[in-house]
């Protein structure tokens, strides 16, 4: 995989993953607020943190299938890795 398909290919990864656990951090604030309205607005939330995971990870995924036929040895400038 080239370098800047990797790099972005992993940019999505992490996206997914950082909605996921936000999603997950709204859910609990719904189960612990005492407020209907509170409790209406966090689910709202994970609904919405839950579609960004959803669409960040078709995303990688589309990355993944576009990139194959591609060159899959990782260049990496002398001294960094990728």
């Amino acid at each position: 995989m080239e370098t800047m398909v990797f790099r972005v290919w992993s940019s999505y990864v992490a996206q997914a993953q950082n909605h996921r656990e936000r999603a997950g951090r709204f859910r609990r604030y719904a189960d612990e607020t005492s407020k209907p309205n509170s409790r209406e607005m966090y689910l709202r939330i994970v609904d919405a943190e839950e579609t960004l995971a959803v669409t960040a990870e078709r995303l990688s995924q589309r990355i993944l299938e576009s990139a194959e036929g591609l060159d899959t040895t990782w260049s990496q400038p002398e001294g960094n890795p990728v």
